[in-house]
């Protein structure tokens, strides 16, 4: 297994577990990757309201009691062409080129 990995904030140890998941000689996406390595899968939670900045991997969204909530990221790496930025209780978010993403729980 080959990981070719840049953490750009923070600690690489703030991912644990989760780079031993991405292999670089593996040509899927890292979701791909992780649903088939890691014992839980990728499982999306997207949902309605939940948006994602493609330059700072800020997500925003609205709660009943605390109104507009704004999470920055705790760190945030690349694979290959993917940005994959770690959130508050193992949420990860990894966004495509296009701008397009996904979000998962791991833990």
């Amino acid at each position: 297994m080959i990981n070719v990995i840049n953490i750009i904030r923070r600690h690489p140890d703030d991912w644990d577990f989760f780079p031993q998941l991405l292999d670089e000689s593996d040509p899927r996406p890292a979701a791909d990757q992780i649903n088939e390595r890691y014992v839980g899968g990728w499982n999306s939670r997207m949902r309605f309201g939940v948006t994602c900045e493609p330059g700072t991997m800020t997500l925003r969204y609205t709660d009943d009691r605390a109104g507009e909530v704004t999470i920055s990221p705790m760190s945030v790496m690349t694979f290959r062409h993917e940005t994959l930025a770690l959130f508050q209780s193992h949420y990860v978010v990894i966004m495509q080129p296009d701008e397009s993403w996904d979000i998962a729980r791991l833990d």
